[in-house]
């Protein structure tokens, strides 16, 4: 195989995981979509329910529901709690800094827009130089699972699909469109997982040093 170059990541889910911080999301998504569209809090979930099955992302639900998602997220980052709900974890920087050390390029792929990514990674303790590129939803026409977060983040590391692994926490939200790109995919999930979209499965993100090096020892294709 060629050698890889980079590493692509997803944020929310990945690289963390907080189970208040998250409950709380989903009660101010609720009052968001609730107020942006004066319906009831039961309606908001019943219609958000409702385009998830068919949209698998919060995302791309919102805007199927009504709700731009710049708004929404903008409002999201102006109610949250981020300092109270999150602390730093100074492993994530390590972790990220550590895959550049090794002469990987590094960016995150996070369907969360810019303000409220930002504000996420600021109470996770992550400066926005531990990766070469940030991709948010504010900066793509179509979020996840759409192909364009993706291809927009290979351009601005200068690298192929084949050239990159991709590691998220959902096959069908984001690891298979990855692998369809034709890059290497990498799921963090606590359970085993079979799927022709997932090459490797690890229980933690801290553990995807060792799926790079596994990778490092496989014969290079030539160019």
């Amino acid at each position: 195989m060629r050698r890889l170059k980079a590493l692509l990541t997803d944020l929310d889910g990945t690289l963390y995981r907080e189970a208040r911080y998250e409950a709380e999301i989903k009660r101010l998504t609720l009052e968001i979509v609730a107020e942006h569209l004066g319906v009831s809090i039961d309606e908001a979930r019943r219609r958000l329910e409702e385009a998830r099955r068919k949209l698998v992302t919060l995302t791309l639900s919102l805007e199927e529901v009504g709700v731009p998602r710049e708004r929404f997220y903008e409002e999201l980052s102006r109610r949250l709690r981020y300092r109270e709900l999150l602390k730093p974890d100074p492993r994530i920087a390590e972790l990220l800094n550590e895959v550049r050390r090794r002469g990987y390029k590094v960016a995150i792929i996070t369907n969360s827009g810019r303000p409220h990514a930002l504000r996420t990674m600021e109470a996770l303790g992550v400066p926005l130089n531990a990766v070469d590129a940030l991709v948010t939803s504010s900066d793509v026409s179509r979020p996840k699972i759409d192909p364009e977060p993706y291809v927009k983040g290979l351009r601005l590391l200068s690298v192929e699909a084949c050239e990159a692994l991709y590691m998220g926490d959902r096959v069908e939200g984001e690891v298979k469109p990855a692998k369809e790109l034709g890059m290497t995919t990498v799921l963090v999930s606590g359970t085993p997982v079979e799927s022709p979209w997932v090459d490797f499965v690890i229980d933690s993100p801290f553990k995807v040093l060792g799926v790079l090096e596994e990778l490092e020892a496989r014969p290079h294709q030539r160019t």
